[in-house]
């Protein structure tokens, strides 16, 4: 029953044959075993809307639009244990992604800390950590990496686009802007940058320049 992938297919199939309310049953489902199943929240404010209920549909849209089409990964642990052998800072690394994919959040932060172990310059590990310890809601944690994936590399657009999505999510919204615009000035043709930037501009009533951004994220997506 937690298999959260297997109920936003079920959803899919309701919807399909017209069946609202075990579409509604099923992505609710999904949604509650993997809160950053962005797709699945998605699907979820379509069936929302479709039923007339437009505030909670908003709510699930406003996550899509934050978390993108994120999947949860299956769990796999014969892989794990072939991928426990492997103890270079990027094999740590990449478990520690495959791990915040299942929404093991505190078991993908160890595993990006001892990549640091392995190897204290190992910047992508400092830039995963800053959205890793902002979704644990740790800000300072989140922005000593930031500073550290800086001071490892210069200006990196992954760092500066975390550190604006974390920044977004506070409510910091002067501070994310200035983030997601540096980011861009690093990765010109950052797709989720400009999307996000965009809808901060929007809320601020600048449209032309969010309709500026919206343009060049989807041409760049």
């Amino acid at each position: 029953p937690e298999l959260a992938l297997a109920h936003y297919g079920y959803g899919r199939t309701a919807a399909i044959l017209r069946d609202g309310a075990a579409a509604l049953e099923h992505y609710r489902a999904a949604v509650e075993w993997a809160p950053q199943f962005g797709m699945a929240h998605y699907a979820l404010a379509l069936t929302y809307r479709a039923a007339g209920l437009p505030n909670r549909a908003a709510t699930h849209l406003d996550a899509y639009r934050r978390l993108g089409a994120r999947r949860p990964a299956l769990a796999d642990p014969a892989m794990e244990r072939v991928h426990a052998f492997r103890s270079t800072a990027r094999d740590l690394i990449d478990a520690g992604a495959r791990l915040e994919a299942q929404d093991r959040v505190d078991e993908s932060i160890a595993r990006h800390l001892e990549a640091l172990e392995v190897d204290p310059a190992a910047a992508q590990a400092h830039i995963n950590l800053i959205s890793l310890y902002g979704r644990t809601g740790q800000m300072d944690s989140a922005q000593r990496h930031y500073e550290a994936a800086l001071n490892l590399q210069g200006d990196r657009g992954g760092a500066h686009y975390n550190w604006g999505v974390l920044l977004a999510r506070e409510r910091r919204v002067d501070e994310a802007v200035v983030a997601f615009r540096r980011a861009l000035d690093v990765s010109p043709f950052h797709p989720q940058a400009h999307n996000n930037l965009a809808t901060l501009l929007a809320q601020e009533g600048k449209l032309a320049d969010a309709a500026t951004h919206y343009r060049q994220a989807i041409a760049n997506d």
